[in-house]
């Protein structure tokens, strides 16, 4: 990295550190948290919350011991956003700077975790994320030792690293607390199973079944069946007479419409490494990012009328010309991607996995037309699809040995297209 880029990566990332800061200063007990801080931990709390409410019994045991002091709240979601950067730079093996990985976890749309409260929505889904997100690293870092990651070949691997008793506790306790939300466990549950195939590895594929276990109890606890009749009830009524496929098909435009006119910049990044891939050329890869985040930008800030790419809720609902040009939209977008992505001169193994990836980015937050649980929990459970949108770009680019300069470059211009968002939000805290 030249002078010029070490210098705006410090000033960026100190920046994202100082916004960080202040977001943690201004966080306040509200919503859901309110809830949390009047409850008494203990056993009868765990099981009327499995009985009545939810299987997420760790999650909201957490939950009750940090909202029951602000200062204690604010320590812990800053804490959470530097385990963020700190994971990612680990899942890379170190090969993206920690600086730059700040400036990658800067990015992160945080107003979608305002919903039900800072406490109850970081708790929920941005901690499990992060604690998966180490947890494959640990395993990662364990079964490549940093050969597979980055080199031209699968059968450069290295012996593997001797994992001591204590990394082991701390994995098991990851993988458990994860996986008690129910979207980071599905999407955990197909990457350690990619993991697992791709690496021919033993812990990954125990890991997958753990994941697979906790996932049967959640699905049979009580508790979110209570909820899924109340919720369903009061939000979506109409919900209940939706064919499978109607449901799949709002997941997906959903999912797409969030991901490209969303006011997030994750999308850009990999449309610019999968430009990448395809083309080997730089300027395509800054062209596509900044053809999707001008895109996003225009849309969303409201410089000409925003297209509503989702499918009326009912079917029943008008159709509009914003909705049929929406749909293009979302229907095209996913195929090009992995047009590029599969068309590339690159390794069949990796373009599979990189596709498998990007799918499974789109296809996990699908689920929120299955549930109007999680239909009505608004973005936040874009969360963990995020996470692999980010993780999978910056792989891209360091597979194809994409300097550091470009890296730079790229995420320090995302920063910029996310700024006015970000400091919106601060703003108005």
């Amino acid at each position: 990295m030249n002078k010029f880029c070490s210098a705006a990566a410090s000033i960026f990332a100190v920046l994202v550190l100082v916004m960080w800061c202040v977001f943690a200063l201004k966080i306040q007990i509200t919503g859901d948290d309110l809830t949390y801080s009047r409850a008494q931990l203990g056993l009868d709390f765990i099981v009327q919350r499995w009985q009545n409410w939810s299987s997420r019994i760790f999650i909201d045991s957490l939950n009750v011991l940090l909202v029951s002091n602000v200062w204690l709240l604010r320590i812990s979601l800053f804490l959470s956003l530097i385990a963020l950067a700190l994971g990612i730079h680990s899942l890379s093996q170190k090969q993206l700077g920690l600086r730059l990985c700040v400036i990658l976890s800067g990015l992160f749309p945080l107003w979608i975790l305002k919903t039900a409260g800072w406490g109850a929505t970081f708790i929920n889904y941005f901690f499990p994320s992060v604690a998966l997100l180490w947890a494959f690293a640990i395993l990662l870092k364990r079964e490549l030792k940093g050969a597979y990651v980055f080199s031209e070949s699968v059968k450069e691997l290295v012996p593997r690293e001797k994992t001591g008793v204590f990394t082991w506790m701390v994995y098991a306790v990851l993988l458990i607390f994860g996986s008690n939300q129910e979207l980071c466990a599905l999407t955990a549950l197909l990457l350690f199973l990619m993991m697992a195939r791709a690496l021919r590895s033993r812990a990954a594929a125990l890991s997958a079944l753990a994941i697979a276990v906790i996932l049967a109890l959640e699905a049979n606890a009580p508790g979110n069946h209570a909820r899924y009749a109340s919720e369903l009830a009061h939000w979506l009524p109409e919900m209940a007479d939706w064919p499978l496929w109607y449901k799949l098909g709002l997941g997906y435009v959903r999912s797409v419409s969030y991901h490209l006119l969303g006011t997030e910049i994750y999308f850009a990044l990999l449309v610019s490494a999968a430009l990448y891939l395809k083309f080997k050329n730089l300027r395509a890869a800054l062209a596509g990012f900044l053809a999707v985040a001008v895109l996003q930008l225009v849309l969303v800030h409201g410089f000409v009328l925003k297209m509503q790419c989702a499918v009326p809720l009912s079917r029943n609902d008008a159709w509009t010309v914003c909705n049929t040009a929406g749909l293009a939209v979302a229907l095209s977008a996913v195929p090009l991607v992995l047009w590029c992505i599969l068309s590339a001169k690159s390794l069949l193994a990796d373009r599979v996995l990189y596709a498998m990836l990007f799918l499974l980015a789109i296809a996990v937050p699908v689920a929120v037309a299955l549930s109007p649980t999680v239909f009505v929990s608004s973005y936040r459970v874009f969360t963990p699809a995020l996470f692999v949108l980010g993780a999978l770009s910056m792989w891209i680019f360091l597979r194809c040995r994409v300097s550091s300069n470009f890296l730079c470059l790229i995420l320090v211009l995302a920063f910029l297209f996310e700024a006015r968002p970000l400091f919106r939000l601060l703003h108005r805290m």
